[in-house]
């Protein structure tokens, strides 16, 4: 048998005109399948599908998630400005990424300014539950002087949950002029 038959037991080619007729025989789709491929089609037709139907369910999960994931730090957002009273444009939220929590902090100045080159504290909310009324539960806070990142070695003045987790362990009092009462709409 040379390189470019098929065998004697294989049935021939399909011959026809147009871009198949150009494929070299073993390439070319064929006049009946052979017996012994028809189980095996099934059997690749079923893993397919099941491969398939893995990867919708894995979209499907991960879009979903996505979907809770920002609604959640929506209501982080509206729940820090609920408490605080502020209606700050730029509020940061930061999840636990680290162990898959919903625990997350939304930090955002004390002052309202428009002007970015403001320099004030910030309150740090820490948020956990789920969404109801595009709300979360507010277990504690602690504020952070200006221009810092949002280390554990610079916070002060926790409130709620944070002050007995011992989130404010290395700066118990707070910078001179800087605030650390709870905010007024707190309420842990």
């Amino acid at each position: 048998m040379s390189a470019g038959t098929l065998g004697a037991g294989s049935p021939a080619p399909r011959k026809g005109r147009g871009l198949l007729a150009r494929l070299p025989g073993p390439l070319r789709p064929l006049e009946a399948e052979r017996e012994e491929r028809g189980r095996r089609w099934r059997v690749e037709t079923v893993v397919l599908l099941l491969l398939a139907l893995v990867i919708a369910v894995a979209t499907v999960y991960d879009l979903t998630r996505e979907v809770g994931v920002s609604n959640r730090l929506t209501a982080d957002i509206e729940t820090w400005r609920a408490v605080t009273g502020l209606h700050n444009e730029e509020v940061a939220v930061e999840q636990d990424l680290a162990s898959y929590s919903t625990r997350d902090t939304a930090c955002g100045d004390v002052v309202e300014s428009p002007s970015k080159e403001s320099s004030s504290a910030r309150i740090c909310l820490m948020l956990v539950g789920p969404v109801r009324g595009n709300r979360r539960r507010a277990l504690g806070g602690f504020y952070l002087p200006p221009y810092l990142p949002l280390g554990p070695h610079d916070r002060y003045g926790c409130f709620g949950s944070t002050l007995a987790e011992g989130f404010c362990a290395y700066m118990s009092t707070s910078p001179p002029g800087l605030p650390s009462a709870p905010p007024k709409g707190f309420h842990g």
